[in-house]
């Protein structure tokens, strides 16, 4: 019983350590990727790389503040790519 019940408690942490890693890793997968293409694209007043990585997970739970935008065409992209990936209701 014993070992059932931490097996329990050990299975739904685990899930929920899993999750929130793997959220974590693709908010500064994209935030990196979001950086690189404020970079590129030689934005005027392009963002340091905190606030692209704040931009990415407001783009990756959707909440869209609108405090920090893209400003060229593949950082514009790749926030709708990065909306698209996100978490889903089912």
């Amino acid at each position: 019983a014993r070992r059932e019940r931490f097996l329990s408690i050990f299975g739904s942490l685990s899930m929920t350590l899993l999750f929130m890693i793997w959220a974590w890793a693709l908010i500064v997968a994209f935030g990196l990727l979001q950086w690189a293409a404020q970079q590129w694209g030689g934005a005027k007043g392009a963002s340091d790389l905190a606030e692209q990585i704040y931009f990415s997970g407001v783009t990756f739970f959707t909440l869209g503040f609108g405090d920090v935008v893209p400003h060229t065409p593949p950082a514009r992209i790749l926030a709708v790519v990065e909306a698209g990936v996100r978490f889903t209701k089912s």
